[in-house]
């Protein structure tokens, strides 16, 4: 690792270089940095720019992250409450159905069991093959949206690691 670009890192921090040669300065517990909201064993990194699905899994990934899941009730409540209080209307989810129509998955072989369509949703108008979380004043429903649309932001999310 080249620590030349490190200088910025707190002692309490350790520097990791990323895919893209840049680094981050990361705790040596829990989340990476204090823009990461711990919850549930796992750290969420909210990017309220609105870009595409591919835009914003190549940016989840430039941080060596993924785009957002929603394994339980749990994740869905934290989520509504964080889209609520930081003002998002919209959120990419990593569920799409890319690969065969109407089978939707978080990735390849990781079937979607747990999905809360809204009304009338999948409804695959347009090419719509990606999920987004769309927040419907206080409770939120997936919806399928074209991939390629600048539309909703990203939400990133990595489990909670104790840091060497």
């Amino acid at each position: 690792m080249d620590i030349s670009n490190c200088d910025m890192c707190s002692e309490t921090e350790v520097c990791v270089n990323t895919k893209d040669g840049s680094h981050v300065c990361l705790n040596r517990g829990g989340c990476q940095t204090a823009d990461w909201v711990p919850f549930n064993h796992k750290c969420y990194f909210f990017r309220g720019q609105e870009t595409s699905a591919d835009e914003n899994i190549m940016f989840c990934e430039t941080m060596n992250t993924k785009l957002v899941r929603i394994n339980n009730a749990q994740d869905k409540a934290f989520l509504e409450t964080e889209m609520i209080n930081r003002g998002i209307a919209n959120m990419w989810l990593a569920a799409n159905d890319r690969a065969v129509e109407d089978e939707w998955v978080w990735g390849p072989g990781d079937g979607v069991l747990n999905a809360v369509w809204g009304v009338n949703e999948p409804n695959n108008a347009g090419n719509e093959d990606c999920a987004e979380l769309e927040l419907n004043q206080t409770v939120a429903f997936w919806n399928d949206l074209n991939c390629a649309l600048h539309y909703s932001g990203a939400v990133c999310e990595d489990h909670y690691k104790i840091y060497l």
